[in-house]
């Protein structure tokens, strides 16, 4: 789960999905792409907040392809994001059969 605070809190929904897939991309990461004619990078995210409105327990879901530690994943997040989004915290979702959390979140908003 991650923070939206700061400027970044004016980011639309789609700008800020467009935000974390170039940071991901950046961070070197194998990661996991959709089938098809045009391969999409496998994210989930929780529902959209209205723009102009800060939180501190976003969710986002991302597959990859590679097996690193929590904390490691957390730095090389960390490198590359824009000031206002934070990596708060990492949990592994081992099977496929683990439903994704962003359809039954709720949000804190500060």
């Amino acid at each position: 789960f991650y923070s939206k605070t700061g400027d970044v809190r004016f980011l639309s929904h789609l700008d800020l999905v467009r935000t974390w897939e170039r940071a991901l991309r950046r961070t070197g990461l194998e990661l996991g792409f959709t089938d098809g004619f045009n391969p999409r990078l496998r994210l989930t995210f929780s529902g959209a907040l209205p723009t102009g409105w800060e939180s501190h327990a976003e969710y986002l879901e991302l597959q990859l392809g590679e097996d690193l530690s929590s904390e490691e994943l957390c730095r090389r997040i960390a490198t590359v994001l824009l000031r206002g989004l934070s990596v708060r915290g990492v949990e592994r979702h081992v099977t496929k059969s683990d439903r994704p959390r962003a359809a039954s979140v709720a949000f804190a908003v500060v």
